[in-house]
C-alpha cells in the first residue's frame, strides 16, 4: 500500500523524486531483478561503467536501462559527487507513456510537457 501511495505522489509531481544511491555490479546478471527505489545500479566499475539501471522516477513501475559506454550510441555520462549522481544528457523514455527528465545531484527534474499549439522559442 505504501509503495502505491508513493507512486501516486510521484505521478502528481508535488515533490522531486530522488535517486541518491549508486551501487556497482560486475555483470548484468549480478543486478537484482528489482532495483531498490532511490538506487542507480551500475554495471561495470567507476572507471569503466557500462550500464545504469534504475526504476523510472514516474512511479509506474518500469525499469530504465541507460548506456554509459562511449563505444555505443546513444550514451550518457554518469557523475557521482557528494550531493548524489547526475546523468547527462536528459533521459527521454518513450513507450506507452513518456518520461523525460534530468537527473542532477540525486534529484529528478522533469522536462515540462508541451501541449499542442504551444510555441517553441
Amino acid at each position: 500500500m505504501t509503495g502505491r501511495l508513493i507512486d501516486w505522489w510521484r505521478r502528481r509531481r508535488f515533490t522531486r523524486p530522488r535517486l541518491k544511491q549508486v551501487s556497482y555490479y560486475t555483470s548484468r546478471t549480478d543486478v537484482p531483478e528489482s532495483v531498490p527505489r532511490h538506487t542507480v545500479a551500475v554495471v561495470g566499475t567507476e572507471v569503466a561503467p557500462k550500464w545504469a539501471i534504475f526504476e523510472c522516477p514516474c512511479g509506474r513501475g518500469h525499469q530504465l536501462v541507460v548506456n554509459l559506454s562511449a563505444m555505443r550510441t546513444p550514451c550518457w555520462r554518469l557523475t557521482t559527487r557528494k550531493r548524489g549522481p547526475s546523468l547527462y544528457p536528459s533521459v527521454d523514455y518513450k513507450n506507452a507513456i513518456r518520461c523525460h527528465f534530468w537527473l542532477r545531484g540525486a534529484f529528478v527534474e522533469w522536462v515540462p510537457t508541451r501541449r499542442r499549439g504551444d510555441s517553441v522559442d
